[in-house]
Order: structure tokens, then C-alpha cells, then sequence
């Protein structure tokens, strides 16, 4: 008996991740490697199921001696990143990104996994996510991508969406709130996360008429006391990198890929221009020495392993999507990220934070001075 309950305890501990290795920009080997050092460094509890062509992640399990706790699902077909996720949908079965989201949407062969993981198309990757998988509840029309902002402090902000999702109604920017707010309490451990919407200045009357209305429809329901919703209203783009005013930055994803998109450029212009400047002549390069250490250090809390992938939060299942151009590092920051999200429970963190909205949500009682104002389709547009 004392064996049995042993066995149970250690297979509930037990964290499986699906990692489709196809549609990377660099090929497969330095997802496997990634997915095999990741079984090195965060710990026992990991197992990862390789999906791709067998044949070719073989290969590389062999030159690491077939290492323990992982396995491989044979799925050769292959989404590239021309597709266009209308064009895919016949195509689907067979294909790595398919059968990885299969393993955690309903297990195969005798395997489920508990996050998927894709460096592949991301558009094409959100809309099998969606259809498989589908919202913790029907009130949330779409999922959102959710991006932590580390901060000099060594804190976190978290800022979605960054991608997925184009319509812009105040109904969408509920759902944004909902969901920032509940990853920034599963992640993050923030009881009680505030929330910003980013606009072009703090003002309630700034932005378009969509920011105006989604700022009036926020703050009506925050200011009701009924909800439990800690709206602090407009904050501006230096607000991303501090949390002086806000925990939780929510904004159409537009805005939010270009700012992710800007982002990740200017740091690599940073990196390049220290490293120009420490090598400019002998005094520049014994200063870079001197410095080394402590800029390494500093740059720590930036560092590709800790920001590896970022999940499509508000679907029944766990879903992350890694950069095109990942590498290993990027890799064990994705399985480190899904790791975390599974310990602390984000899924049903994403539905206990919407559970008091669905009434209203569902037009069952009165919407606080909504008011929609759709300058794009509200058709399902996703990046």
C-alpha cells in the first residue's frame, strides 16, 4: 500500500512536456539539445516527449546516449512558417506542431503531455491551440499571448496581448484584465495585481474613442466594488518597465507585438554597443574586465533562459510559443516557464479570476457603461 501511494505521489510530481522540434529556423538539433539539457538542469521531475521526424531526433538522442526520461513521437509532417493557418487545416494531421498539441489536448499512445511547446508559424500554431483546445469558459472569446517585462529590481511586469488577438472592444480589454491578472497571481505570486491600460498619457479622456470607452468600462466596474478587478487606469509606455503604477499592462495586440518586436531589437543594438565600446583600445578593454562580472551579473535577470517562451493563456490547456529563431537557451527558459505555470496552476487560476465575471460577461446583468468601438473587424484576427 505504502508502494502504491508512493508510486502515485511521484507520477503526480511528474511534469511532461510535448515539444514539437519542426518549423525552427536553425532545424531540429538545437531544439532536441535544448529539450536534453533542460532534463539536466531543472530537475527530476521533467520528462519531454521529442515530436518530429523519429528518424532525425534518433540521431541526436544517440550522440547523447539516448538519455532517460524522454521519448519520441513520430510525426514527420511539418508546418512552415509560409503557411497560412486557413490553408493548414487539411494538413494538420501528421504534422509535429499538430501532434504535439494533441499529446496535451487528449493524449496519444498512451501519453499525455501536460504543456505543449512550438518554435514553429505562431500564427498557425494560436489557431490549433484555439480550435483543439478551446476557453476555460465560453465567455472568453479568445486567449491572449502574455509576455513577462523583467525590471531592473529584479521584479516582473507582465504585459499582454502581444500578438494574437486584433480586436479592440471593451469587452476585449475585460478579457486582457482577466487574464494578465491571473498569470501575474499564478506566476508571480502578486495577490492582488494591478491593472494598467496603455495609452499615450494617464488622463481618463486620452486615446481614441476605443481606449476612452475601454478606460470608462474598466474603471465603472472596478469603482462597483462587486468585482474583483484593481483597475488603476491609463499608464503610458515607460510604465512597462517599471511597476511603480502597475503589475499588469494590457493593450491590443498590435500595439503589444510591435512593442515585444522593439523590445527584443533594441536589446541586441545594447549588447552589440557595449561590446563595441570595450574594444575601441587597450584602456576600453581592460575597463570591459574590470567590468565584466558585474554587467554579466546585472544582465542575468535578461537572459534568454529566463524569458524563453511565452503561453497563449486562457485555453483549457497549457500552450507556449518560443520564438522562431530559438536556440537551447530559449528552450530550457520555455520548459523552465512551462515548468512553473504547471506547479502554480494557471489554468484554473485563469478560470477562478473569470468565474464572478461570466454573469456579466454573459449579459445576465448590465454592462457598466459599455460602449464598443471596433476600428478593426471583430472578425478572429490573430498576428
Amino acid at each position: 500500500m505504502a508502494c502504491l501511494l508512493f508510486f502515485n505521489w511521484y507520477m503526480e510530481k511528474q511534469i511532461n512536456i510535448a515539444l514539437d522540434v519542426q518549423g525552427g529556423d536553425h532545424g531540429i538539433e538545437p531544439i532536441v539539445e535544448g529539450g536534453l539539457q533542460a532534463l539536466d538542469v531543472l530537475g527530476t521531475d521533467i520528462q519531454i516527449v521529442f515530436v518530429g521526424n523519429e528518424k532525425d531526433i534518433q540521431k541526436i538522442l544517440q550522440a547523447y546516449g539516448y538519455p532517460s526520461r524522454c521519448n519520441v513521437l513520430h510525426a514527420p509532417g511539418e508546418i512552415t512558417m509560409q503557411d497560412k493557418p486557413e490553408s493548414v487545416k487539411k494538413k494538420r494531421h501528421g504534422s509535429s506542431m499538430w501532434e504535439a498539441l494533441q499529446l496535451t489536448i487528449t493524449g496519444k499512445e498512451g501519453i499525455q503531455t501536460d504543456a505543449t511547446i512550438s518554435t514553429g508559424n505562431s500564427g498557425v500554431y494560436g489557431w490549433f491551440a484555439r480550435y483543439a483546445s478551446k476557453t476555460v469558459h465560453p465567455s472568453l472569446k479568445e486567449p491572449a499571448i502574455v509576455q513577462d517585462v523583467p525590471l531592473p529590481n529584479g521584479d516582473h511586469n507582465v504585459l499582454t496581448d502581444v500578438g494574437y488577438y486584433l480586436a479592440r472592444t471593451t469587452e476585449r480589454y475585460l478579457h486582457l484584465a482577466l487574464i494578465g491578472t491571473a498569470y501575474a497571481k499564478a506566476n508571480f505570486g502578486i495577490r492582488h495585481p494591478r491593472v494598467g491600460l496603455l495609452n499615450i498619457g494617464e488622463e481618463k479622456n486620452k486615446g481614441d474613442e476605443t481606449l476612452k470607452a475601454a478606460h470608462d468600462y474598466l474603471a465603472a466596474i472596478a469603482d462597483q466594488g462587486l468585482y474583483p478587478l484593481h483597475f488603476v487606469g491609463n499608464v503610458e509606455g515607460g510604465d512597462i518597465l517599471k511597476n511603480e503604477k502597475a503589475d499588469v499592462i494590457i493593450c491590443d495586440a498590435y500595439t503589444g507585438n510591435v512593442i515585444l518586436k522593439f523590445a527584443e531589437q533594441y536589446g541586441k543594438n545594447m549588447k552589440s554597443e557595449l561590446s563595441q565600446a570595450f574594444h575601441k583600445n587597450l584602456m576600453s578593454k581592460l575597463a570591459g574586465l574590470v567590468m565584466q562580472h558585474p554587467i554579466k551579473k546585472q544582465m542575468q535577470k535578461y537572459a534568454k533562459e529566463n524569458h524563453g517562451g511565452a503561453p497563449l493563456v486562457g485555453l483549457n490547456h497549457l500552450c507556449l510559443i518560443c520564438h522562431g529563431n530559438s536556440k537551447q537557451t530559449e528552450i530550457i527558459g520555455a520548459i523552465a516557464k512551462a515548468q512553473q505555470l504547471i506547479r502554480s496552476h494557471l489554468i484554473s487560476e485563469v478560470l477562478s479570476e473569470f468565474t464572478p465575471f461570466i454573469p456579466l460577461l454573459e449579459g445576465n446583468i448590465p454592462l457598466p457603461q459599455k460602449k464598443d468601438v471596433l476600428p478593426f473587424s471583430s472578425s478572429h484576427q490573430k498576428t
